[in-house]
């Protein structure tokens, strides 16, 4: 099967090509889905080692730009788990820029919760309790910052994960 790299680069000018005809205008569900795509190419790059930060910036931007079209309506699975992606992708941020790291830990917050709004624990189990046990890392890395309350963190973090852990 080859490079994974090398292999990993055709399938971005794949995607990119097929941008060109599932447009925003014309499929835009099409569109969304290619973005996504993306988003998991880039996320891969990263962990490859290759061009971390520009790689997970690249899956942010294409995450948001294929919840554009992610009515949370009508698509409130798909619509939680660009949220849950987004959020790992923060993490990735967080752990890359210590400076910012705040800033990127209480964006995965947000992500986090906002895919839980959908991946409820009676309708979704296992997404759920992954996402909370997401969540209670977040609060975790939050509370080992400096300025931050860390007993209040780390209640939030015990929360999060007594929640992950009553869905095993």
């Amino acid at each position: 099967f080859g490079d994974r790299r090398a292999n990993q680069r055709w399938a971005e000018v794949a995607f990119q090509a097929a941008l060109a005809h599932f447009t925003e205008g014309r499929s835009p569900r099409d569109y969304a889905m290619v973005q996504n795509n993306l988003a998991g190419l880039y996320w891969t790059l990263a962990g490859l080692g290759e061009d971390v930060r520009a790689n997970l910036r690249a899956a942010e931007a294409a995450h948001h730009e294929a919840l554009k079209y992610t009515l949370e309506a009508t698509q409130p699975l798909l619509y939680a788990m660009r949220h849950n992606n987004l959020g790992a992708i923060y993490i990735a941020l967080a752990q890359l820029d210590g400076e910012e790291a705040r800033a990127w830990l209480l964006k995965a917050e947000v992500a986090y919760k906002e895919a839980l709004k959908y991946w409820l624990a009676d309708r979704v189990p296992q997404y759920y309790a992954g996402t909370q046990y997401n969540l209670g890392n977040t609060y975790h890395d939050l509370s080992c910052l400096d300025g931050e309350d860390r007993a209040a963190r780390l209640t939030q973090a015990e929360a999060a994960y007594q929640a992950a852990l009553t869905q095993q």
